[in-house]
């Protein structure tokens, strides 16, 4: 019966990712609500974690194989899950091409057929929708980050990130460290700490870029109930620090310091 459903999921022309900027949209809407949930950035390391192989920056246990599936599982008001599936098949706007956040049919579908059961009934979001308008359309992300900065805000991050960038991007606001690599090791600290801060009163955005196991750190929190928001930021990070981790910072040929800096600069 599963695959069955399989089959007609994965080729139902309806079922499309939305829109980098519908996207930003939707998040800023929560935000500015003051709504509680979360923008889960899922991809294929947190797929194939939770299916008991290692990512790149994080190595798997089975731990964090029984978290990131409970990640995976969780839905609700407030919560956005995306997938990395822009493609001719699922959707993608005319900027992405092949290796430009642009994926393959059959890639897609592979990953598709790995993580479907987790997305039956739900709204598919980008997973790339700041990075995307960083680039394509920067009123848009300039806008979104205004709405970010505006907020009492958690940053969790590398420490190798200035704090005069950060407070660029954040305004005032809690930093707490996390390692680059296996921050799972340490995610019963940084979940600890993070809730020094909470209450249920007072609505906080929670900002993080910890890779996958930042998907687990959201699970937690909003299985916690809190009045906060958690938002993925992701690789974004890298791109307002001039840090090229991506293929899509190193193609775009406007990563400079004069277009970085004006965005900082409108903020």
């Amino acid at each position: 019966m599963l695959e069955l459903y399989f089959i007609y999921f994965v080729n139902n022309k309806s079922i499309k990712v939305q829109s980098p900027e519908v996207t930003l949209d939707d998040v800023s809407k929560l935000i500015s609500e003051k709504v509680s949930g979360a923008y889960m950035r899922f991809g294929d390391g947190d797929i194939n974690l939770a299916n008991g192989f290692d990512d790149l920056y994080q190595k798997s246990s089975a731990k964090m194989n029984f978290e990131m599936k409970e990640a995976l599982s969780i839905s609700g008001n407030g919560i956005m899950k995306c997938l990395p599936i822009h493609s001719k098949l699922y959707g993608h706007s005319k900027e992405m091409t092949p290796g430009y956040h642009l994926g393959d049919d059959t890639w897609v579908i592979k990953l598709m057929s790995k993580s479907y059961r987790y997305f039956i009934g739900e709204k598919i979001y980008s997973p790339i929708a700041l990075s995307y308008c960083l680039v394509f359309n920067v009123p848009k992300a300039i806008s979104f980050l205004r709405i970010i900065k505006a907020q009492e805000t958690i940053f969790v991050g590398n420490n190798n990130i200035k704090y005069e960038i950060r407070s660029k991007i954040f305004g005032e606001h809690i930093f707490i460290e996390s390692p680059p690599r296996n921050s799972y090791e340490e995610i019963d600290r940084i979940f600890m700490e993070i809730k020094s801060y909470l209450t249920k009163n007072k609505f906080l955005l929670i900002v993080i870029a910890t890779g996958c196991s930042g998907r687990v750190l959201q699970k937690r929190l909003i299985r916690e109930e809190y009045n906060c928001f958690i938002l993925d930021f992701g690789s974004s990070i890298d791109y307002l620090t001039s840090i090229q981790t991506r293929q899509w910072m190193i193609e775009d040929n406007n990563i400079h310091s004069e277009k970085i800096s004006f965005i900082l600069d409108n903020l």
